[in-house]
């Protein structure tokens, strides 16, 4: 009598990315100035409103105002940054955006800006991208 073995082949599954990890590593491609989903996410634990995420940021190349009607203000050109959401640029002020919902941003400078999204972001522009239904 002859035994003969089994042979099993081991399949590796692996799931796809998000949509959002596509967009950041987009973005680090690209190489916009991103705030990752870690650091959003340690942020978002002392920010109640997304001016106040920002402000907790420390980063210095933005202006946030006091006011609420007044524009996101870039400290090199001192002229107003354009809130992009989702790749949609807004126009006129930004919207109340709940920092829980940010899954991460980016600053774009001018040039980078003007490349990405044409003469509808002039001055610059804060890339937010928010928390897709897998992110939650």
């Amino acid at each position: 009598m002859v035994e003969t073995g089994i042979r099993t082949d081991t399949v590796r599954v692996t799931s796809s990315p998000s949509i959002n990890d596509l967009r950041l590593t987009e973005a680090r491609r690209r190489g916009w100035r991103v705030f990752p989903p870690a650091d959003v996410e340690k942020l978002r634990e002392r920010a109640n409103s997304f001016e106040d995420l920002l402000r907790s940021s420390g980063y210095p190349g933005f202006i946030v105002p006091s006011r609420r009607d007044d524009c996101i203000r870039s400290t090199r050109y001192n002229r107003c940054l354009t809130i992009v959401i989702d790749g949609v640029p807004l126009t006129g002020s930004y919207p109340n955006i709940n920092p829980r919902d940010i899954y991460f941003f980016a600053l774009l400078g001018k040039t980078e800006a003007a490349v990405q999204f044409g003469d509808r972001t002039p001055w610059g522009a804060i890339v937010i991208y928010t928390r897709a239904k897998g992110d939650r």
